[in-house]
């Protein structure tokens, strides 16, 4: 998606996943004169201002990179990637595809099990065998993006402002990957 150039009098760097300034993609950080001197709470500033160059950066959280005609295009969240052996993730097509396979609405988070980050997708609607849910979905992602795990809900569940709750989903999802496989 372009979302086109910075505006004047502004500074933009993309950051790379090593942490150091990247040319063509990585999460896009901004410096200039509408840069706020903090949050009201100071505990919500952790990770999200850089001090480099000897400018302070704001660390937006959105992936991009720069297209050839020197514009930016939107990737994606960092907030909702994950990395699964060696693959980037974005947990939104992940939940495309799971609707598209037919499933009402879903929900896909990582969740670190025995050996690195597992895949895992919440569902509504009537259950599904696994089988037939990896068939389906093998059609539609690569075998990385796949789902390791699937569980089936009556609801999602819903944070204060009646969003899903995806943490609750995440502490969900460990907890499954710790347990007994059923």
């Amino acid at each position: 998606m372009p979302i086109g150039t910075v505006h004047r009098g502004h500074r933009h760097l993309l950051l790379g996943d090593d942490g150091r300034p990247a040319e063509k993609e990585g999460e896009l950080l901004i410096s200039g004169p509408q840069l706020t001197r903090g949050y009201l709470d100071p505990g919500d500033e952790e990770g999200r201002f850089l001090h480099l160059d000897g400018a302070r950066w704001y660390r937006t959280g959105d992936r991009v990179r720069r297209t050839g005609d020197g514009q930016l295009a939107y990737l994606g969240r960092l907030d909702s990637q994950v990395q699964v052996a060696g693959w980037r993730i974005e947990l939104g097509e992940v939940e495309h595809a799971l609707r598209e396979a037919g499933l009402p609405d879903a929900v896909a988070v990582g969740a670190e099990g025995p050996a690195g980050t597992v895949l895992v997708a919440f569902y509504t609607g009537p259950a599904v065998a696994t089988a037939d849910l990896v068939g389906r979905l093998r059609r539609l992602l690569p075998d990385g993006a796949v789902p390791r795990r699937f569980h089936h809900l009556d609801e999602l569940p819903l944070n204060a402002n009646r969003k899903t709750d995806r943490t609750t989903l995440a502490t969900w999802a460990s907890q499954l990957l710790s347990g007994p496989r059923r």
